[in-house]
């Protein structure tokens, strides 16, 4: 598992690549998300922090978790790039949050 922080004006953690982009609800507003990666659904189920935690979507390919949830309009204007990404995750993962809180996960279902 690896964590990151991420900094939100539209309650959310924006994925991506200079393609599409989506803002994931970090559960409950704006603030600083926590956002962890996990290479697992096992490693996902065993950590406590996960718990409570509803499933909201996925998202497959290449794509980034941006440090800002308002960068998509760089982002689509390809004034800025997935490099730009605080991480950039590859292969299918399940999308988490947990309602009341700044938490969102990311869970590697395929490679």
């Amino acid at each position: 598992m690896t964590e990151y922080r991420t900094s939100s004006d539209i309650g959310a953690v924006l994925i991506g690549n200079e393609d599409w982009t989506f803002a994931v609800p970090n559960g409950i507003g704006d603030g600083e998300s926590i956002v962890r990666v996990y290479s697992s659904e096992a490693e996902f189920m065993n950590d406590p922090w996960s718990k409570g935690m509803k499933f909201i979507s996925s998202a497959q390919g290449t794509f980034g978790i941006f440090g800002y949830d308002c960068d998509y309009h760089d982002l689509l204007r390809h004034e800025m790039s997935i490099k730009n990404a605080v991480c950039v995750l590859n292969g299918c993962y399940g999308i988490y949050n947990k309602s009341g809180s700044y938490r969102v996960a990311f869970v590697k279902w395929i490679d």
